[in-house]
């Protein structure tokens, strides 16, 4: 039953508390010059600081987006923010750059070779979650969608909205219209849903949402393997992304779904092991580029594997292409793919023409990206906040053009989804099952900190720094997101179930009503007025 809930109570750590005193912390050589440690004292985060010989305390949380300082870099008597490089002076906390923003300092000093706190100077704080990742996590300001995620993933009720966030997502103005209580169903419900049912193999999964395409080199390996585990334990689908197959994230996934470029693919072998196959002609977050990746992710493992030079910037070209070019890759692959379903994915703008061309090429299924899809890098956000369909729209559209022509073709759909109602609306609207991204990586430990171009992500998803990487433990995050994953079927299912229906194939417009009338118009939708 979906129901806000009141906070749940997260034990914490608080480190040793005093009220006076010099007190000793570390050991001056467990620190790097020019490096940090985080130290907790008296419940409150520390960033010790060592230039050459001499030691600073500061708070350890840059005010921008929380991000861990004690990742940081030390230079010239300033702590510079790992994921946003801003700048703190050590002796006085102020940021030289914007004098308004400045953090706390605590009174430090080297003793015999301990690095000691005045304990007079360092208040009492609240301490650090005792949770998966809890000395990275945001503690506070963190985004309501990201919190209700993370709460899901850790198997908590999620707070709940009780009405639309104005300027938020559009699939809030809509809302279901229960059956008649003597109509509602009360057996189990069928959450499953078929991806090419035309396919010789077609690709059956037991939720009506799947983890989409993110590569490996914006991601970590452990990250990838995260993801892959917890579709299989969800009974779902992963993508490989256009970074190339993995062996290591093809064995911990049960349903795979490799993304290939055009005029790019991998060996026959390779293409044995895919349960679906995606060609990946653009993406919604980054139109008219591929994926970027720059130059300090292209580590030598990174080059290797994906066959590009290390330690340069990185950008798939994707080419157009013609209807006859997309019909024979669509018919070269058919050749290697042992009847598995060809898709193709692309972002919400020309759909008409997209879609045809798509139809024209005999695919299995479309998968589009609306216009609030993520991404890992802002290469290319600036034209992304201007171009594109917002994915209510491009579902709606897509839908009525794919009935209109009678096509028995597979609708995929990305760009948002977060929540349990938000995608039992869409499968309302027409789509067969609903592509997560960023919802995904908040569910295996990401903080949203929006630095994953950096490299310096301190949960060790977004970066190839090995000791970063050490952070994640793959087996602790991928429970985290199967538990999501079920938490999300369970909430699809409760609103399967009020609407009268056994299974989610059964969830229809007729069940939806819109509070806006620009929302009824684009989903055909009545309005509660």
């Amino acid at each position: 039953m979906l129901k806000s809930s009141l906070p749940t109570v997260v034990p914490v750590r608080g480190g040793p508390s005093y009220s006076v005193g010099w007190r000793t912390v570390c050991r001056l050589n467990e620190i790097r010059p020019g490096h940090a440690r985080l130290v907790l004292f008296n419940g409150t985060e520390i960033a010790v600081c060592r230039e050459e010989d001499a030691v600073f305390a500061v708070a350890a949380r840059c005010p921008t987006h929380q991000a861990p300082l004690s990742d940081g870099l030390v230079i010239s008597g300033r702590l510079i923010c790992p994921l946003h490089n801003c700048e703190y002076d050590l002796r006085s906390g102020i940021n030289p750059h914007e004098t308004s923003q400045r953090i706390a300092v605590y009174q430090a000093q080297v003793c015999e070779g301990d690095v000691e706190l005045n304990a007079s100077t360092v208040p009492h704080g609240p301490g650090v979650p005792d949770t998966y990742l809890g000395r990275w996590a945001r503690h506070s300001g963190l985004e309501p969608h990201v919190g209700q995620v993370h709460d899901l993933a850790e198997g908590r009720e999620p707070r709940v909205q009780t009405s639309a966030t104005p300027g938020g997502n559009r699939f809030d103005e809509i809302r279901f219209l229960p059956a008649p209580l003597n109509k509602r169903h009360s057996g189990p419900i069928d959450t499953s849903t078929t991806i090419g049912p035309s396919a010789d193999r077609p690709l059956r999964l037991d939720i009506p949402m799947l983890v989409g395409h993110m590569s490996y080199g914006a991601l970590s390996i452990e990250s990838k393997v995260a993801l892959a585990r917890a579709t299989r334990d969800a009974g779902t689908a992963c993508g490989s992304g256009d970074g190339g197959f993995h062996g290591r994230e093809r064995d911990a996934a049960e349903r795979y779904i490799i993304q290939v470029i055009p005029g790019h693919f991998p060996s026959p072998d390779i293409l044995a092991q895919a349960d679906a196959i995606e060609i990946h002609l653009g993406e919604a977050s980054r139109p008219g580029h591929g994926a970027f990746i720059p130059a300090h992710k292209v580590t030598t493992e990174i080059s290797l594997h994906r066959e590009i030079p290390p330690h340069v910037d990185y950008i798939t070209e994707l080419t157009q292409c013609t209807a006859t070019e997309l019909q024979a890759h669509v018919s070269a692959l058919r050749e290697e793919a042992t009847g598995v379903p060809i898709g193709v994915k692309f972002p919400a703008g020309a759909l008409e023409q997209d879609i045809a061309l798509a139809l024209h090429s005999a695919v299995d299924y479309i998968s589009i990206e609306g216009a609030e899809a993520g991404s890992s890098s802002r290469e290319g956000a600036h034209k992304a906040s201007h171009t594109g369909l917002d994915t209510l729209t491009a579902l709606c559209r897509a839908r009525k053009l794919l009935d209109e022509t009678g096509a028995q073709t597979s609708l995929l759909i990305a760009g948002g989804f977060s929540r349990a109602d938000h995608i039992a609306k869409a499968l309302a609207l027409g789509a067969d099952a609903v592509v997560l991204g960023r919802a995904a990586l908040w569910a295996i430990g990401c903080q949203n900190f929006q630095a994953c171009d950096g490299g310096a992500c301190p949960v060790g998803i977004a970066t190839q720094e090995p000791n970063l990487r050490l952070r994640l433990n793959p087996d602790m995050s991928a429970r985290r997101l199967a538990t999501y994953l079920k938490g999300l079927r369970d909430g699809v299912a409760e609103y399967c179930r009020v609407m009268g229906g056994g299974t989610v194939r059964e969830l229809r417009a007729a069940h939806l009503t819109a509070r806006d009338w620009a929302v009824a118009e684009t989903a055909g939708l009545q309005i509660d007025r």
